[in-house]
């Protein structure tokens, strides 16, 4: 057993004991083995697991990601699924919650998501580490993401591939430990801090941005569409927002000879 298989992900944390028995898939039986209360006495500051020499190079692909499935529906709605994904213009990772899945003939896979953000720190939770304060979602109110809603305008959605995202699970508010004062229906509270997901979205990032300059790098079981030649891989995020080059393709996004048509139409004004 390596470092790196009993660290958090992002190899700042050595992960509890009953942790590391579910991913050895073992039932171990009786105390906690010396050699794990000898790393956590001399390589950790104990009582929040925290690596006194975090991981310089936590290793990318042993990272395990739970990315949505794609039915062989037109139309899915997931029940109480959460994504996350990272934003190369901004540099932050995106929460959002499953509204429905769109699997149009001869299209990739889209899915209209509900935005979240992250809940701005209580003052309890200032002195505490990262990986250790609770995280809190709230809908968004809306931003330069929204695209208008028929059904609930008043909700902020917008629209992205299927396969840029991976999902995560919340903990219902009657299992959350410490006393949230005012707190409201609405908020989610992720199962995993924000730090952990933050760097679970970006590794996965950075596995779909080298899928487009080597092929072969990500693994057959990863459902990858072939990269479009008119669309970066920055532009994943069907944002919908106006004044952008990319806004008439994505509202026509799976509709290919519509936009050829768009295409040529506007060719010929040029001309």
């Amino acid at each position: 057993m390596f470092m790196n298989q009993i660290c958090s992900i992002d190899g700042s944390f050595l992960l509890p004991y009953k942790d590391i028995k579910k991913l050895a898939n073992i039932k171990w039986k009786g105390k906690v083995p010396n050699w794990y209360q000898k790393i956590l006495r001399h390589n950790t500051l104990f009582h929040n697991l925290r690596l006194v020499n975090p991981l310089k190079d936590p290793p990318i692909q042993n990272i395990k990601y739970n990315t949505p499935p794609i039915v062989n529906q037109e139309e899915h709605t997931p029940r109480n699924q959460w994504i996350v994904f990272w934003d190369a213009n901004t540099s932050t990772a995106i929460y959002s919650k499953t509204l429905r899945q769109i699997n149009r003939p001869g299209a990739n896979s889209t899915t209209q998501l509900q935005h979240y953000v992250p809940l701005t720190l209580m003052d309890n939770q200032l002195d505490l580490t990262p990986q250790k304060r609770l995280a809190i979602l709230k809908p968004c109110r809306g931003c330069n993401r929204h695209t208008y809603n028929v059904n609930n305008p008043l909700l902020c959605t917008f629209y992205m591939s299927t396969s840029s995202l991976i999902t995560f699970h919340t903990t219902p508010v009657n299992k959350i430990p410490i006393h949230i004062p005012d707190k409201k229906k609405s908020w989610r509270y992720p199962s995993q801090s924000f730090l952990t997901l933050r760097t679970l979205a970006y590794n996965y990032f950075l596995i779909l941005t080298r899928s487009f300059t080597h092929p072969n790098h990500l693994d057959n079981s990863i459902d990858i569409p072939q990269p479009d030649p008119l669309l970066n891989f920055k532009d994943f995020n069907f944002n919908f927002i106006p004044h952008t080059p990319y806004f008439i393709r994505n509202i026509f996004a799976g509709n290919d000879n519509v936009i050829q048509s768009l295409t040529n139409l506007s060719i010929e004004f040029v001309n």
